[in-house]
Parts: structure tokens; C-alpha cells; sequence
């Protein structure tokens, strides 16, 4: 029997080696373990905050929301561990089905906390303030940007015919690329709930690039109506490319 997976301690200094995957036409189911070192792995190239940065720099507004009584060495902890143990529940709730937008976005908003637990002040979850550094949903629009997203969010999660890998794109796309509906740790949330979509099928998970080449293909401009937004398309064709390593790693093992 394998050994339970264990989060490592010095997560920032310690190299993390991909983990090979089998896409989800392979017969063989993937691991929990397989599945959490790889979310592990992406989480250590694309989060500033588990890696012991606390960058406040999208406004002057979001340090106010921010824990002032923790060492950044203490947040970035807190940071990994919250992903990981965020990531191992959605791994148990992959066979959840939603019976209501209500049902989702009340998930949805779940896992944001947890994500966020002892990082942002007390009641702290939704954004508050502009960005003048990223294209970002105004404030004074997200109530109505994030009720569409979960509704089309419960549309496509109860779409059979929805490709795993453009709902996971969708999800990061809007909850952390455009959108950005929280006040801190979208990145980790919309990776995490990404996750959960590929989980529910049997998919494997991406290999993320560095977070500065993610954030080069990232949209410039803020998001329009999703029937007229071309940039989703481009950045649907770059996240796709996440998956081709796997791809042909299982091809050539066959």
C-alpha cells in the first residue's frame, strides 16, 4: 500500500519533480497522491503567497485585507497547507453533483475560504477594490459578474457533453484572470476549483508553466460578454498546451 501523501515542510526550497500522469483515456484510475503532488508542484510555480511573497501591489486598497499579525513565513504555510488540504477535500467531493446555482456557488465560495483561512482579516472574501496593475472586472460590477458565472458555472458543470480541459480554462480564466472575484488567493481558488473539474472526470491535471510566462499570456484588456470575448480563445489555446507533455509522455509509454 502506498504511503499517505505528505505535505513537505520547506516547500519553498525544496525541488518538487513532475509526477508522470495518464491522461484520462488511460484505463487506469489516478491517485489522490498523484493527484495532490501535482496540484503541489503547480501551486510552487505560480503562488507568490506560498512561496513566501505577499504582494499587494494590484492596490493600495488590499493590505487592508490582509493578516497583519503573521510572518510571511507563517502565511506561506498556512498558504500551502490550505491548498493541499483544500485540494484533498474536492478530491473527496469529485462525485458531488449541484442540484442548484444557490447549492454551487455556496461550494464555490466554501473552497475561496478555505483557501484564504488565517491569510485575509476576518470576514474578509470578496473584493473590494480596483486594480490599476491588472484588466480586472470593475468592483462596482462583480455582484453581477459573479452571479452570471455561476450560472453559466452550473450550466456547463451539468453539461456532459463540456470538455474538461476548456471548463478548467473557463474557470481560471474568469475567476482569477478577469473577473478576479476574491479578495485574495484567486490564483489558488480557480486552480484548486479548476482541479476539481478535471478531477470529477478522470482527467489529469495540467503542468503549469512559471507564473511569469502565465501571466504573458494572460488577457490585457478586461472582459467582455463571453460570446464576444476572443481573448478566452487565445487563452483557451495556451492553457491546452499545459497538457500536451502528458499527452505524448503517454503515447510514447504505450
Amino acid at each position: 500500500m502506498p504511503e499517505p501523501f505528505k505535505i513537505p515542510i520547506e516547500f519553498a526550497e525544496e525541488k518538487i519533480e513532475p509526477v508522470p500522469i495518464k491522461t484520462e483515456s488511460a484505463s487506469e484510475k489516478i491517485s489522490e497522491d498523484i493527484y495532490l503532488a501535482t496540484a503541489l508542484e503547480n501551486l510552487a510555480k505560480i503562488s507568490r503567497t506560498a512561496a513566501g511573497t505577499i504582494d499587494v501591489s494590484s492596490s493600495n486598497e488590499k493590505s487592508g485585507q490582509m493578516r497583519q499579525d503573521r510572518s510571511q513565513e507563517d502565511i506561506a504555510k498556512q498558504a500551502r497547507e490550505n491548498f493541499m488540504a483544500t485540494n484533498q477535500y474536492l478530491f473527496s467531493e469529485r462525485a458531488r453533483r449541484f442540484t442548484s446555482v444557490d447549492e454551487l456557488r455556496e461550494f464555490v465560495e466554501g473552497v475561496a475560504r478555505k483557501i484564504n483561512n488565517g491569510i485575509t482579516k476576518e470576514g474578509v472574501l470578496f473584493r473590494q477594490h480596483d486594480s490599476t496593475k491588472y484588466p480586472y472586472t470593475l468592483s462596482g460590477e462583480l455582484a453581477l459578474s459573479m452571479q452570471e458565472f455561476y450560472e453559466t458555472l452550473f450550466r456547463k458543470m451539468d453539461d456532459p457533453s463540456s470538455s474538461p480541459e476548456e471548463l478548467a480554462a473557463w474557470i481560471e480564466y474568469r475567476m482569477n484572470l478577469t473577473d478576479h472575484f476574491f479578495a485574495d488567493g484567486c490564483g489558488k481558488t480557480s486552480m484548486a476549483m479548476a482541479n476539481f473539474t478535471l478531477m470529477r472526470s478522470g482527467h489529469s491535471l495540467p503542468t503549469y508553466p512559471s507564473r511569469k510566462e502565465l501571466f504573458e499570456h494572460a488577457p490585457k484588456n478586461r472582459r467582455l460578454a463571453d460570446s464576444e470575448d476572443l481573448q478566452f480563445n487565445d487563452w483557451l489555446a495556451y492553457y491546452k498546451s499545459f497538457f500536451e507533455t502528458k499527452k505524448e509522455e503517454a503515447s510514447s509509454g504505450e
